[in-house]
């Protein structure tokens, strides 16, 4: 099965660009599950995702979706779809309501978007995954968001209820990031923590879904620090996008 995986950003303009780590991660949790069973891609570059789609249609694109790159998702919806109907489209991110009557407009108004993740993408993604190969299509994973003859159907994920551990492979230290690392573009992305127990309006964490705190394990973090300052081109400024960076020891 081939994937690509896209957190596009306006290449139009050279400037700073930030590590794709939301991809990244759940292209590590998918290649650890799957191994050889998965040709997977990952994309920044509009361009380049725009020059590899003339020569091949993968069977699955999932996009990030934010409010920078909305636009850019749907001109290449409208490209896969164009050039294969049978591509499985996915999109996921913090750029919708979780409202289920918003979920559901959403949806409505993108009809070329097959599902949508809502919160954290590495299972629900995964489980999607595996469902095709396993030929259950119609079956929806938990946290995917689909229309079927225009009802939503949408399982919420349970985060209160995870371990408070994140056991997922890291995007660095498996090399999937290696091409990202060694663009002068890119600056360095971390994640030690998820979940913030604060309400604050104008915050994507701030959802109650996402008040407990879970931690990714620190050596693991610290494995990352190392990896990237030898990998990388070098960059002097690195970001820590923990949802409350700090608010742990």
């Amino acid at each position: 099965m081939k994937i690509f995986l896209a957190d596009l950003t306006y290449d139009t303009i050279k400037t700073n660009y930030t590590m794709p780590l939301n991809i990244g991660f759940i292209g590590s949790v998918i290649k650890e599950r799957f191994g050889h069973k998965v040709d997977l891609s990952l994309y920044k570059y509009p361009t380049i995702l725009d020059q590899t789609l003339d020569k091949i249609q993968p069977d699955i694109l999932g996009l990030s979706h934010y409010s920078w790159n909305s636009r850019l998702n749907r001109v290449f919806l409208q490209k896969v779809k164009r050039m294969n109907p049978d591509t499985i489209t996915v999109m996921g991110g913090p750029n919708i309501s979780t409202d289920p009557s918003d979920i559901k407009k959403f949806l409505f108004n993108n009809p070329l978007l097959d599902y949508y993740i809502l919160n954290e993408g590495e299972d629900p993604f995964a489980e999607l995954v595996n469902n095709l190969l396993l030929n259950r299509s119609s079956k929806i994973p938990k946290g995917c968001a689909k229309l079927i003859n225009g009802e939503l159907h949408y399982d919420p994920i349970d985060f209160k209820s995870k371990e408070k551990v994140i056991d997922n492979p890291s995007p660095y230290l498996s090399g999937l990031l290696d091409d990202f690392l060694q663009d002068d573009n890119f600056i360095p992305m971390l994640e030690s923590n998820r979940g913030c127990p604060y309400k604050c309006v104008y915050c994507a964490w701030g959802a109650s879904a996402l008040s407990k705190i879970r931690t990714r394990p620190l050596d693991q973090v610290y494995q990352e620090i190392d990896y990237i300052a030898k990998s990388s081109s070098k960059k002097s400024v690195w970001i820590f996008c923990d949802a409350n960076f700090g608010i742990l020891k």
